[in-house]
């Protein structure tokens, strides 16, 4: 009676875990592509690469979206100038790293 209880509750730790590391993962890369857009000289695929490489190992690379913003403005990579490269001292760059939770982790439940 007690054994379908445990066995729920024992995937539900595993697939928690499993989503955690992932976190960790996606955060990780999103860090390392801030730090690499701003640093001077970046450019749009030096912080791409920087991520990709970040990302090396995980299942779910290809999965991953990939989103800079430039001073408020989403960013299409590869689209156009360049807009790391070209943006003046003192903008402000975000870049996230997002990837859906059926890619980071299988659902056990």
């Amino acid at each position: 009676m007690v054994l379908p209880i445990l066995l729920f509750v024992l995937l539900a730790f595993v697939e928690f875990g499993l989503m955690l590391m992932s976190q960790q993962g996606l955060a990780a890369a999103s860090s390392l592509g801030a730090r690499q857009a701003a640093l001077t000289g970046a450019t749009e695929a030096s912080v791409v690469a920087t991520v990709d490489n970040a990302l090396a190992g995980w299942s779910w690379k290809a999965d991953r979206e990939l989103v800079v913003v430039v001073d408020g403005v989403k960013i299409d990579p590869f689209v156009g100038p360049d807009q790391i490269a070209n943006a003046p001292t003192g903008s402000v760059i975000s870049v996230s790293v997002n990837v859906k939770t059926d890619k980071a982790a299988p659902n056990l439940l």
